[in-house]
C-alpha cells in the first residue's frame, strides 16, 4: 500500500460565503461542540438580534471548526439539517478536495487523537487565547493512501462502528434491566416477600410504641400527625408489620444546625455533590478546613438517615459512617427505638416512595420536598429481627447486581477500546514502525499530558493519607489499565513501580501552580497542596484525556475507598503478575504471593493481606492483559 504526505492545506479549501443578515427573517445559529460531540444548532435567531450586518454562510458536507477550541476537539462536517445556517468570525469553515481524501475518511481521521494533535500543534497565544494560526494548520502534514483505499477503510470502520453500536444498545438494554432488576429486590422487600416472616419476632406495633415512647422523652413536642387512611396505603403488607408516618419514627426536620465557628478542621461537611445519584453512594468525604463553607449547617449523628429534600428525585440518600455536619438541603434522621437505619434507608429508596415526593415537591428549577410533605410520607414499618435480615438479603442482592453492572461496563469499555484500536491502525501509520517495542494498543503521551493526569489524580483523592506513594501507584496502575504509553521507566522500590520522572512532574504542577509537593518533616511523605490554578484541573484533564477519560475515572471509583498501602499491595502484585505474563511463566496465587514477597523484604508485612488483595483485583477487574489465559488455580 502507497501512503502519500499532504498537507492540510492541499485539500481543505477555507470557504467566505458572507451573506447579509436581514431583520425579521430566521436564521440557524451553529456552534461546535467540545471532544469530538458534533456541530450542532445553537439556537434558532432574529436576523434583528444579531449585532453583526453579515455572517458566513455554511453548507452540508463542509469541514466546520473553531478557531478557539479546534484543539479541544471542537470540529465537524456540517449536517443536512443544518445546511444553510450561518456562523461567527471564530469558526472557519471548509470545502474538502474529494479527488485527495475522500470526506467519509476524512471524518474518521478527525475522530482520532492524531488530528487533535495536529491542532493542538497549529494553535498558539497567551493563556485565555490559544487560537488555531491558519499558517501552521494549512502547513501541518498527514498521510494518506489512495482514494480506493481510503473507501476500504471507511467500509471497514463503518461495519465495525455498526456493530459495536449494536453491542452498545445491548449492553444499556443490560444495564437498565439491572437497575429494574434493583428496584424490585426493593419492592419486595418493603412488601414482606424478600425473607420469610418468623412467628418468634417481636411485632412490628410494639416497635412502633417503642420509638414514640423514645421520641416523647427527646424533649421536642411536636403536632400529632393524621392517622393513615385506607386509599392511602399502596400494598398490602405482612400482618406483623404496621404502616406509619416518616414523621412519627423520625426527628424529620428538627435537627440542630450549626454555624462555622462551631465547627473543628476535622469535622466531616456534607454536600449534595459527595452523594452519587441513584446508586447512594459515598463519592468523598470532605473536612472542614478542606471545603470551609461559610454557611449554616444541619448537625447529624454516627447511624443517622442523611436524605436529600433537595430534588429529592434523584434519589440520593446514605446512612452516616460518624457525627458530622451537611448542607441545610440534605435531612439527617435519627432512627428511634432500635430502628435499623439502613432499613430505613431502603424504604425512602422504593419505588413508590420516589413517586410519592416527586408528586409533592415544590418549585420548578429547584424542586424541594416540604417538612409537612416529608414526614406525611408512609413507611412500611417491620418487625426488628426481620428488618437485619432483609437488610443482608438486600445487600447480598445488590452485590450480584453490582458485580454483573461492572461487568457490563467492561465490556462496553473493551468494545470500545476495539474501535479506537482499528482508528489506530488506520491512520497512525508513523506508529506502525514502534508497535514492535511498545506494549500499548492506545495512544502515546509525554510529560505534560502525565502532569495533567497527576494534577486529576490529586484532586480526586486528595485527603489525609495521600500523598507520593499513593499518586505513583496510581499513575502506574492507569498507564498499564487504561494503555497510555507516558514512556515511564518504572524500577523495583520498596513502595512498588517507581518512576524518577515524578520529580519533574512535581515541578510542574508547581511551575503551573496547580499543587506544590511539601515534604512532612515527621514522617517524610510528601503531600500536595493547592495553588491558585487549581480550579483549571478538571477542563485540562477533559480536553487531553477526551478518550480516556472514561476509563480512567472507573478505574478512579474503584480505588476511592482505598488506602495507601492498599495501592501499594495492588500495584506491587499487578507488577510481578504481569512480569510473569510478559515472561510466559506460570500463574498462580501461590507464585504471585511468593514474586510479592521476593520483590523488596519490607513486602513481608502484608503477608496476610495478599489472598484479600488478589480477590480484590479480580472482583473490580484490576488484572494484567492477558491474565484469564495463563492463570493456574492451585489443587484444592
Amino acid at each position: 500500500m502507497i501512503w502519500s504526505k499532504v498537507k492540510v492545506g492541499d485539500f481543505l479549501i477555507r470557504v467566505k460565503d458572507l451573506v447579509e443578515i436581514i431583520d425579521n427573517e430566521e436564521y440557524k445559529l451553529i456552534t461546535i461542540r467540545l471532544y469530538h460531540k458534533g456541530v450542532k444548532l445553537r439556537k434558532q435567531v432574529n436576523g434583528s438580534e444579531f449585532q453583526a450586518q453579515k455572517m458566513s454562510r455554511v453548507k452540508a458536507g463542509q469541514f466546520i471548526l473553531s478557531g478557539i477550541d479546534a484543539r479541544n476537539g471542537a470540529f465537524g462536517i456540517v449536517p443536512n439539517e443544518l445546511d444553510g445556517g450561518v456562523v461567527t468570525n471564530d469558526f472557519w469553515h471548509f470545502d474538502i478536495d474529494t479527488n485527495v481524501i475522500s470526506t467519509e475518511y476524512f471524518l474518521w481521521l478527525t475522530s482520532t487523537p492524531y488530528f487533535d494533535d495536529i491542532c493542538k500543534k497549529a494553535s498558539d497565544g497567551t493563556t485565555n487565547r490559544i487560537r488555531l494560526q491558519a499558517d501552521r494548520f494549512y502547513s501541518q502534514e498527514i498521510m494518506i493512501p489512495s482514494i480506493e483505499y481510503q473507501h476500504t477503510v471507511v467500509d471497514k470502520l463503518q461495519n465495525t462502528n455498526g456493530k459495536i453500536k449494536r453491542l452498545g444498545v445491548e449492553y444499556n438494554f443490560q444495564h437498565t434491566q439491572l437497575e429494574n432488576l434493583n428496584q424490585a429486590i426493593l419492592q419486595e422487600a418493603v412488601q414482606g416477600k424478600l425473607v420469610p416472616q418468623d412467628s418468634n419476632d417481636e411485632p412490628a406495633s410494639i416497635l412502633l410504641k417503642r420509638i414514640k415512647t423514645e421520641k416523647s422523652k427527646s424533649g421536642k413536642k411536636e403536632k400529632p400527625l393524621p392517622p393513615i387512611k385506607p386509599e392511602e396505603i399502596p400494598f398490602a403488607i405482612p400482618e406483623s408489620w404496621v404502616w406509619c408516618r416518616l414523621g412519627e419514627i423520625t426527628n424529620y426536620g428538627s435537627s440542630p444546625k450549626a454555624e462555622p465557628s462551631d465547627l473543628k478542621n476535622d469535622t466531616w461537611v456534607l454536600d449534595l455533590e459527595d452523594i452519587e445519584k441513584t446508586t447512594s453512594k459515598l463519592l468523598c468525604k470532605i473536612r472542614f478546613c478542606e471545603r470551609n463553607s461559610l454557611s449554616t449547617k444541619s448537625v447529624f449523628k454516627k447511624g443517622d438517615v442523611l436524605y436529600s429534600k433537595l430534588r429529592p428525585y434523584l434519589d440520593k440518600v446514605i446512612v452516616a459512617e460518624e457525627d458530622g455536619v451537611c448542607t441545610t438541603e440534605i435531612l439527617p434522621l435519627k432512627c428511634f427505638g432500635g430502628l435499623n437505619p439502613f432499613y430505613l434507608k431502603y424504604s425512602l429508596k422504593r419505588s413508590d416512595f420516589l413517586k410519592y415526593v416527586s408528586s409533592v415537591t415544590k418549585g420548578m428549577k429547584m424542586p424541594r420536598l416540604g417538612t409537612k410533605e416529608g414526614q406525611m410520607a408512609l413507611i412500611p414499618l417491620s418487625p426488628i429481627c426481620e428488618q437485619k435480615r432483609i437488610v443482608a438479603e438486600i445487600e447480598r442482592q445488590f452485590e450480584k447486581t453490582k458485580q454483573l453492572k461492572e461487568h457490563i461496563i467492561a465490556n462496553k469499555q473493551a468494545t470500545e477500546q476495539l474501535l479506537k484500536a482499528l482508528l489506530h491502525g488506520a491512520f497512525e501509520v508513523e506508529e506502525k514502525k514502534e508497535t514492535k517495542t511498545v506494549s500499548f494498543v492506545s495512544r502515546k503521551s509525554n510529560l505534560s499530558e502525565r502532569t495533567v493526569l497527576a494534577a486529576y489524580l490529586i484532586k480526586q483523592f486528595n485527603s489525609e493519607g495521600f500523598g507520593r506513594v499513593m499518586l505513583m501507584k496510581l499513575l502506574f496502575l492507569v498507564e498499564y489499565i487504561c494503555k497510555i504509553d507516558f514512556e515511564s521507566h518504572y524500577v523495583v522500590n520498596v513502595a512498588g513501580p517507581y518512576d524518577d520522572l515524578i520529580k519533574e512532574i512535581e515541578i510542574k504542577l508547581r511551575t503551573h501552580k496547580l499543587y506544590n509537593a511539601k515534604q512532612n518533616k515527621l514522617d517524610n511523605h510528601v503531600h500536595y497542596q493547592e495553588m491558585t490554578e487549581v480550579d483549571q484541573v478538571d477542563e485540562l484533564f477533559e480536553s487531553t484525556f477526551a478518550a480516556e477519560s472514561e476509563l480512567i475515572n472507573q478505574l478512579i471509583r474503584k480505588f476511592k475507598k482505598s488506602t495507601w498501602d492498599q495501592c501499594e499491595i495492588v500495584a506491587t502484585m499487578y507488577a510481578v503478575w504481569n512480569n510473569r505474563i510478559k515472561s510466559e511463566r506460570t500463574i498462580n496465587d501461590m507464585a504471585l504471593k511468593q514474586d510479592f514477597l521476593n520483590w523488596d523484604p519490607q513486602k513481608l508485612k502484608y503477608k496476610d493481606r495478599l489472598d484479600a488483595a488478589l480477590d480484590w483485583m479480580r472482583t473490580k477487574e484490576i488484572v494484567p492483559d492477558g491474565w484469564g489465559k495463563l492463570v493456574e488455580r492451585p489443587e484444592s
